[in-house]
């Protein structure tokens, strides 16, 4: 009779080659721990391991640096002296250099950075907030073409000239602008995660994710312009400013390795597209005007790293116990 009721329970189980329904493998590690607790207490944990892919109710955060490249755009700016448009423009990023930037806890978030915080709300998918911080760099190595009209001179080798001026003599415009602390993207997004492998004792394992999502690109934006009234240079460090919007995609190979106490440290590789549109980034606070970029397409590979925690997994595993 027991061998019957095998059959009919768990063949069709290996016929098709499923894995046990999630519910059914924690129930099952439940009875066993409450079969040994009484023999080896607390060490009954350890001795019936979750699996690897068993993830529901983990909140996971995780930190990481990136390096980056922008697809070319127009840059407009438009000011109470007139509009122009430089066109074309190439926008480099900018890593630090330093080391010590990077593990100096009073400078780890000037490099290029990322932080993600994430909620699995099943055993695939997680809820993911977090914040990009790109930047941005006007590459001026380069001639641009130039539109538009400006009422102020700029000023060359102490000599000025007119927008149009500059137009025919090949110059760009004396201005250097970036996006560098920065050229942000705060977002909420949506992560699947598939696992590639589990080892014998559920410790380690191998998950692919792809994501996508969107959000807000918020810009600190630096300025200097060569066109005072005395030939001098106009700066500016302005303020932050939601400048824009954005949306993402991204693809991520993951490997965690679970502890005792159930709690998960990682290591990820990403690759992460995002596209921005800033529409209103501030020309010079003090003075007025807004800075415009068509569409720009930014590519990011980085490396994070990060630990999860069974918040909500483990108040579930708790209340089991107490019934």
């Amino acid at each position: 009779m027991k061998f019957i009721l095998f059959c009919v329970l768990f063949l069709p189980l290996l016929s098709f080659g499923q894995e046990a329904p999630v519910s059914f493998l924690e129930d099952m590690r439940e009875q066993s721990k409450a079969d040994l607790i009484d023999i080896v207490g607390e060490k009954a944990d350890e001795m019936v391991p979750l699996s690897a892919s068993v993830r529901k109710g983990k909140v996971y955060v995780t930190w990481g640096y990136h390096r980056g490249q922008h697809s070319r755009s127009d840059v407009t700016f438009k000011t109470p002296d007139g509009t122009f448009t430089i066109h074309n423009v190439l926008g480099v990023d900018r890593p630090s250099n330093s080391l010590r930037s990077y593990i100096d806890p009073t400078k780890f978030t000037q490099p290029q950075y990322n932080l993600h915080f994430g909620y699995m709300i099943t055993d695939k998918i997680a809820i993911e907030v977090g914040t990009d911080h790109m930047k941005w760099v006007m590459d001026m190595s380069e001639n641009y073409e130039v539109t538009g009209t400006y009422n102020r001179d700029f000023w060359i080798n102490g000599q000025s000239y007119s927008l149009e001026d500059l137009r025919e003599a090949g110059y760009n415009p004396p201005i250097h602008l970036e996006h560098t602390d920065g050229y942000n993207y705060p977002h909420l997004g949506v992560v699947y995660y598939q696992n590639l492998f589990n080892s014998i004792n559920k410790r380690w394992s191998v998950d692919a994710g792809v994501g996508t999502g969107l959000g807000m690109l918020v810009t600190k934006t630096n300025i200097y312009i060569a066109d005072g009234l005395d030939g001098s240079v106009r700066h500016n460090d302005n303020n932050y400013k939601i400048a824009g919007y954005g949306f993402h995609a991204d693809a991520r190979l993951r490997i965690s390795f679970r502890t005792r106490n159930n709690i998960g440290v990682h290591l990820m590789g990403t690759a992460r597209g995002v596209h921005g549109k800033v529409e209103a980034a501030p020309f010079l606070d003090n003075y007025g005007g807004t800075i415009e970029h068509t569409g720009i397409n930014s590519l990011q590979l980085g490396v994070m790293g990060g630990v999860t925690i069974p918040v909500f997994e483990g108040k579930k595993k708790k209340q089991k116990r107490t019934k």
